[in-house]
Order: structure tokens, then sequence, then C-alpha cells
């Protein structure tokens, strides 16, 4: 019974002199993941389908995606988004308005169902038969952003 009492006091005695430094101006910093070349590739792609409406170096679209909680996840959005994109632009002359709305729309279509996008829409460049045919490019299901509660 001495032998417990004298565990429990040293423990107790020890907790008590241990002492934790103040946290101040703390910085989560998130380290990048490592991509694989056929995601180097991919991401490639990606930076050279949407140039001419994100103007975006290749490198920093490599960090971005490195930086991802999920790369391989985004990089696939972001390749179904880039084939729609680019149909879409092949498919029609578009000025450079028309090319930055339907890159707009995209991005919010892969977030969101057609009809939440379509109630976003307030006017554009896009008539509504190009919109049909924009939207109708991309049918993969919405990916929300999950926005962090602090």
């Amino acid at each position: 019974m001495k032998q417990i009492a004298l565990v429990a006091l040293l423990s107790l005695a020890m907790i008590s002199c241990k002492k934790e430094a103040p946290v101040e101006n703390t910085e989560v910093i998130q380290l990048p993941h490592g991509l694989s070349k056929s995601q180097l590739h991919d991401i490639e792609h990606i930076q050279n389908v949407f140039s001419e409406v994100e103007h975006s170096s290749l490198e920093k679209t490599i960090d971005k995606f490195r930086r991802e909680e999920n790369p391989a996840g985004e990089i696939k959005i972001w390749m179904q988004m880039a084939d729609a994109y680019e149909r879409f632009t092949k498919d029609n002359t578009l000025d450079q308005d028309k090319k930055q709305q339907a890159f707009e729309l995209i991005l919010l279509r892969s977030m969101m169902t057609e009809k939440e996008v379509r109630a976003k829409i307030k006017s554009g460049f896009l008539s509504e038969q190009e919109l049909k045919q924009l939207f109708s490019y991309y049918t993969y299901e919405p990916e929300p952003l999950e926005a962090e509660m602090k």
C-alpha cells in the first residue's frame, strides 16, 4: 500500500512540475502532398486548358494541388471540368467574356446542381442554348466545398 501511495505521490509531483510553454501566434502549416508523374501531367493539362481564363503559372497551379487535403480527388474534378470546358469551347466560337463565364459556370457546377447554378445567374454573355450545351457537358455529381468551422 505504501508503494502505491509513493508512486501516486511521485506521479502527482512530476505532473505538477511539468510546465507548458504558452501558445501564441500559432499558424497551421499545411504540408504539400507528393504528386505522381501522372498527376503532374493532369495538372499541366488542366493549367493549359484554363490558361486563357485563369492566369496562374504552372508552378502555382501545382502548388495549389499539392496543398489540397485530397489532391487526387481535386485533380479528378478539375479534369472533368477541363473536359467540359474544352468540348464547349471547341464546339463554339466564343469571345473572352463568354469563355470566362463558361469557366465560372463550370466551376460553380462542380460544386452545386445545375438548378442551383442557374438560380445564381443574373445575366451574362451566354445564350440559353449555350447554357444548355455547357451544362450538358458537365454531368457529374456536385462536390460542395466543405468549410472548416472555427
